[in-house]
């Protein structure tokens, strides 16, 4: 796989890969929502940093296992931040999967 970080997540979150205005914003997210995984045990983002869209997630990786609950976990996080829903229903629900991630996430890199 080498799937861009950032264009994945802009356009999860509902942005053109080519509308390159909220980049730096989006990174932002991103980047401390790997802080985050960092804390919680996934080593691989242990000093990782998305700089652009050169960045894969091949990079920081590899355990496929683990692949789509950090996708998940990163998705949440940045549109929890960057553009959270007016409802706040949605708001809790997002805010629950993101517990919820963190939790499977954990028990993943500490069984």
């Amino acid at each position: 796989m080498t799937d861009s970080i950032l264009n994945t997540i802009k356009k999860k979150i509902g942005i053109s890969e080519d509308d390159t205005c909220f980049d730096e914003d989006v990174l932002t997210e991103i980047n401390t929502a790997c802080s985050f995984l960092s804390q919680l045990g996934v080593t691989s983002f242990d000093n990782f940093t998305v700089c652009d869209s050169s960045n894969t997630w091949d990079e920081c990786i590899s355990d496929r296992a683990k692949l789509a609950d950090i996708k998940t976990y990163i998705y949440i996080y940045t549109k929890l931040n960057f553009d959270p829903p007016t409802n706040s229903f949605l708001v809790q629900l997002l805010k629950d999967q993101l517990k919820e991630c963190e939790w499977r996430i954990n028990v993943a890199v500490d069984p």
